[in-house]
């Protein structure tokens, strides 16, 4: 086990809270991915179900709402295929009280088209579930170190299907079961680029992007 000064001391949220120019909804300031999970506490119906509706309305083209998720708790019979897909660096992801597996379809339900937006879409319905999951008071943290051919093949996942994310849900709680610069980056700043190099209020594209 590590030791360090922060080893078990609980993240003040106020040093989580993203430092915006102006005020912007809550949850979207308070979001951010931890680690640390606890195993025991459990998650209600109604937050599950909310987290759910939520990813459930988001926007699409035509409606297609291209978007799966598989919700694996702990005693799911599908637990150990979600946790054998995990990549080393993400094991203490088998803390949560939930793993979820995100899909989208590659194709249109009413046609075998390919829809080019389809993991766009994904995305905006993930947005919706981990701000709705942070106003709950639930922790979320989206991985891409997985190894999605684990999942497609143990979930029996139609070939049309492509898994790009997977989430670690549940309640917050610090831990010793990670590496040191894991157990610090839980207590940093979180940081993002200035709006100045992201955002052209000028309408035109600019240099300094």
């Amino acid at each position: 086990m590590i030791t360090t000064e922060n080893d078990l001391k609980p993240v003040d949220p106020e040093i989580k809270k993203a430092r915006t120019s102006v005020p912007i909804l809550d949850a979207l300031a308070r979001r951010w991915s931890t680690r640390g999970f606890d195993p025991e506490r459990r998650i209600s119906t109604a937050q599950l179900t909310a987290v759910a509706e939520a990813a459930r309305w988001a926007p699409s083209a035509n409606n297609n709402q291209p978007w799966r998720y598989i919700f694996i708790d702990r005693e799911a019979e599908s637990r150990p295929v979600a946790e054998r897909a995990l990549k080393r660096g993400n094991i203490w992801a088998k803390r949560a009280n939930y793993l979820i597996i995100a899909l989208y379809r590659e194709t249109f339900d009413k046609h075998d088209k390919t829809n080019p937006l389809a993991g766009l879409e994904l995305g905006l319905s993930l947005s919706n579930l981990m701000n709705q999951a942070t106003a709950e008071g639930l922790a979320v943290h989206p991985m891409a170190g997985f190894e999605e051919k684990v999942l497609l093949a143990g979930l029996k996942v139609p070939a049309d299907y492509r898994i790009p994310v997977m989430l670690a849900l549940g309640h917050y709680h610090p831990t010793r079961d990670l590496k040191d610069w894991q157990i610090e980056s839980e207590h940093k700043i979180r940081e993002r680029r200035p709006l100045s190099v992201m955002v052209n209020f000028r309408g035109q594209f600019s240099d300094e992007f």
